[in-house]
């Protein structure tokens, strides 16, 4: 590989904040559940890039996980719901698009909040 390749994606990393600097990693090597992570790590400040990779990717249940984990052991608790809130109504809204709503709530069809017609 040339070193003019790669030697101003490096001097742009130095530039960021470690948990930017891991994202940008796995974003350039495509490990897109990896740097879902790695955006949380970031802080608040970085929830609408992790929701526009989370739609662009349809990582949608990956994402959920990890801020379920997220929640139990950050301070930033209110951001994360509103985050939690917002990929899970998405993710509500492409299942019931896909016509997978239904399939997916299975039997608890009435404690799914998704069901009702707008």
């Amino acid at each position: 590989m040339d070193p003019k390749e790669y030697v101003p994606f490096l001097q742009q990393l130095d530039a960021l904040p470690a948990a930017l600097k891991h994202y940008e990693i796995e974003l350039h090597l495509k490990r897109y559940p990896l740097a879902l992570l790695r955006l949380l790590e970031a802080g608040a400040a970085h929830h609408a890039t992790f929701f526009e990779l989370t739609r662009q990717q349809q990582l949608f249940p990956t994402a959920l996980a990890h801020i379920a984990q997220a929640q139990g052991s950050a301070d930033e608790s209110s951001a994360l719901a509103d985050l939690h809130k917002q990929v899970a109504s998405e993710f509500g809204d492409v299942l019931r698009n896909d016509g997978r709503l239904l399939a997916t709530c299975g039997p608890a069809t009435s404690s799914c909040p998704y069901l009702a017609t707008s």
